[in-house]
C-alpha cells in the first residue's frame, strides 16, 4: 500500500499483498477537519492490536507498515494528540518485550534516520521519553538499548528549535579566528565536509540563487559555511576560494564541531537556520525543505 493517499485523505486503504490486517477505527463523521481526523486516529490507531499475538509481532511487513502509517498520521495530528497517541502505543506495546522492541526499533528507523521521509526529532523525543519509563516498556529493553535511546535523546536536546544556538569558533578565509556569534542577523548555517558531493551540489545551487544573493546584499541574511570534519588548510582553501565572496566561509580546526559534538551532525551537509537573535529557527533541513524554512524560493 502506498501511504501518500492515506496521508492526504485520512481514509484507510487495505494493505495489499498482506494476509494480516489491522482493523483501524473510523473517525466519526463529525470530525471533518483533517487535523481532527488525524488526531482521532493517532489516539485510537492501535485499539484493535493484540500486543501479545506473537505471530503478528513477528510479521515484519505487517508491523512495519502499520507503524509507518502511525508515524505519518501522528505527524498530522495536534501536538497533544501526537503525545497521547505515542503514550497509548508504548504502554500497549509494553504487554510484550517483542512489542516494545519493535516500536523502539522502528521509531528510530523512521523518525531519527535523517534519510527517512518521516524524520522528526521532536516526535522521536516523545518516543524516547515514553520508552524510558516502566509504563512505556523500559523493563522490556536491556541496558544497551536504553543507553542508545538516552544517547539519542541527549543529541536531540542540543541546539533545539527555539533555543539559542551554541557558539563556536572557526578560522575564516583570511586566516582570522572568529565566532558564530560575531556574525549579526539571520544566518543560514551550513556544516559541510570538504569531500562531500552532496555538499558541493548544495553550495552550487545556493551560489547561483539570485534571490539568496539579494537577501545577503540587503542585509536580511548571512550564509555561514563551515567545514566541520577536520580538512587540512590547503585542502580546505582550494574549495573555500571558489565559494561566493559574500559568504562567510570557515573551517573548524581539527574538526572540533563534529569531534566534540558541539553540534550533532547526522549527515553532510547539515543545515541550520538561525534568527537574528541567534535562536534556532530550523535544523537538520533537507535541501528540499530549505526553501520552506527560508520563506522564499531559491
Amino acid at each position: 500500500m502506498r501511504i501518500l493517499p492515506f496521508i492526504f485523505s485520512l481514509t484507510l486503504f487495505p494493505i495489499l499483498m498482506q494476509a494480516r490486517e489491522l482493523v483501524i477505527p473510523t473517525p466519526p463523521d463529525s470530525l471533518r477537519v483533517p487535523q481532527q481526523r488525524a488526531s482521532f486516529l493517532a489516539r485510537h490507531y492501535w485499539d484493535n492490536m493484540d500486543w501479545q499475538d506473537s505471530a503478528a509481532l513477528s510479521d515484519t511487513p505487517f508491523m512495519e507498515q502499520n507503524l509507518s502509517n502511525f508515524f505519518a498520521i501522528s505527524g498530522l495530528a495536534s501536538a497533544e494528540a501526537r503525545r497521547e497517541g505515542i503514550d497509548v502505543l508504548t504502554k500497549a506495546a509494553s504487554a510484550s518485550a517483542e512489542g516494545t522492541r519493535q516500536v523502539a526499533s522502528l521509531a528510530y528507523t523512521y523518525l531519527y534516520s535523517i534519510l527517512s521521509p518521516f524524520f522528526d526529532e521532536e516526535s522521536y523525543l516523545l518516543f524516547a521519553d515514553a520508552l524510558s519509563t516502566p509504563e512505556g516498556g523500559s523493563d522490556n529493553l536491556d541496558e544497551a538499548e536504553l543507553s542508545r535511546i538516552a544517547s539519542r535523546r541527549a543529541e536531540i536536546m542540543k541546539n533545539r528549535v527555539g533555543e539559542e544556538a551554541t557558539d563556536f569558533s572557526f578560522i575564516d578565509r583570511d586566516g582570522t579566528q572568529r565566532s558564530l556569534s560575531s556574525t549579526p542577523g539571520r544566518r543560514l548555517l551550513i556544516f559541510y565536509d570538504n569531500d562531500c558531493e552532496q555538499c558541493d551540489r548544495l553550495k552550487e545551487a545556493l551560489a547561483t540563487s539570485g534571490r539568496l544573493q539579494s537577501e545577503i546584499d540587503g542585509g536580511a541574511l548571512s550564509v555561514v559555511a563551515v567545514e566541520s570534519y577536520g580538512a587540512g588548510p590547503e585542502e580546505w582553501e582550494s574549495k573555500a576560494s571558489m565559494m561566493p565572496e559574500s559568504w562567510i566561509v570557515g573551517r573548524s580546526v581539527g574538526g572540533e564541531i563534529d569531534n566534540e559534538e558541539i553540534y550533532v551532525l547526522l549527515t553532510a551537509p547539515t543545515i541550520y537556520l538561525l534568527d537574528a537573535q541567534g535562536r534556532v529557527e530550523a535544523k537538520n533541513l533537507s535541501p528540499e525543505k530549505l526553501e520552506e524554512a527560508l520563506g522564499f524560493r531559491l
